[in-house]
């Protein structure tokens, strides 16, 4: 007997879900949805060998998030597509062009609440 998650990502390649329909809209992001109304949101720097949380990529992730937030997914996958891993961390060559420390800082995360009332909260730094 086959589990509700065999059931549902049978039919797919579970490290990359669907494959896109074109171009995407973003440099280091994949966007893409599946026939049950999934989200699979595939990360994977373009150029690098391994995904680190650099400025271009948080940038493009608030437009991800944005657009999430116009059309809410029923669930949504977070993966990598690299195979050394999801994120190494952050892209510490971008410290050496921090003069002021406020300037490193957003002034609030942004929330993304779910139909389902849970709700996730993405920062780029610590408080």
């Amino acid at each position: 007997m086959q589990s509700t998650f065999e059931t549902v990502f049978a039919a797919k390649r579970l490290e990359l879900g669907p494959q896109p329909s074109g171009a995407g809209l973003w440099a280091h992001w994949r966007l893409t949805r599946d026939e049950e109304g999934t989200a699979w949101l595939i990360l994977d720097k373009k150029g690098a060998s391994t995904n680190t949380l650099a400025s271009d990529v948080i940038v493009e992730l608030d437009a991800v998030l944005a657009e999430l937030e116009r059309q809410p997914p029923k669930g949504l996958v977070l993966r990598s597509g690299k195979a050394s891993g999801f994120i190494a961390g952050a892209d510490i060559t971008e410290f050496e062009t921090i003069k002021d420390a406020a300037l490193s800082r957003r002034s609030s995360p942004r929330p993304m609440r779910s139909s389902t009332g849970s709700s996730a909260c993405i920062s780029r730094h610590s408080r």
